[in-house]
């Protein structure tokens, strides 16, 4: 049985499940931030140029 939270750190153990849960955390709003980014940068190329895909 492999830990959620064993995945979310590539399989290191951290010790202080606070500390793998703020880790994970970290890492999804990265991600999260760097996609919404990415999408609202679409849209306004996509507002310049008249259609908005």
């Amino acid at each position: 049985m492999v830990r959620p939270d064993m995945i979310l750190i590539g399989q290191v153990v951290i010790k202080s499940s606070g500390l793998t849960l703020i880790i994970a955390i970290a890492i999804s709003l990265t991600i999260v931030t760097l996609i919404g980014a990415f999408f609202v940068g679409k849209m306004k190329e996509g507002l310049k140029s008249g259609t908005i895909y």
